[in-house]
């Protein structure tokens, strides 16, 4: 599609069919949240309680082990014909990456669509959206 092209609609967003009580409360219209949260510095002088090396003095810091890292994927090691798989993590591990996620983003969007319809109108539209 070149600048001189007509634009194609193809997608329609609509109130949501949920039952009357959340319809009245306003929970079936479509909405977009944007929260921006600003970058705070710390202090030279503040102790925010995190070390990056463990210390080596005493029998803790020696047998150091670290929780892995929060990931989308899960810490459960799953074997299969003798190969290590890589398996999306649990509801938990889930919503403990997202969560952890969040905390640390400067921006977070919120897009609510209780309702929509899209029609592609040719399979070329469709591979021109999916190759962007």
């Amino acid at each position: 599609m070149g600048p001189e092209e007509s634009p194609v609609s193809f997608l329609r967003i609509n109130y949501g069919n949920l039952d009357i009580n959340s319809a009245e409360r306003g929970f079936d219209c479509p909405k977009l949240v944007l929260k921006l949260y600003p970058h705070s510095e710390t202090s030279v002088f503040e102790d925010t309680g995190e070390s990056d090396s463990p210390p080596v003095n005493s029998w803790e810091g020696a047998c150091h082990f670290e929780k892995p890292e929060v990931s989308p994927f899960s810490s459960k090691r799953v074997m299969y014909d003798s190969e290590q798989m890589v398996m999306p993590g649990d509801l938990d591990e889930m919503r403990e990456f997202s969560d952890k996620a969040i905390s640390n983003a400067r921006i977070v969007m919120d897009l609510v669509i209780p309702s929509i319809n899209i029609l592609l109108p040719s399979k070329d539209f469709m591979e021109l959206l999916y190759n962007r």
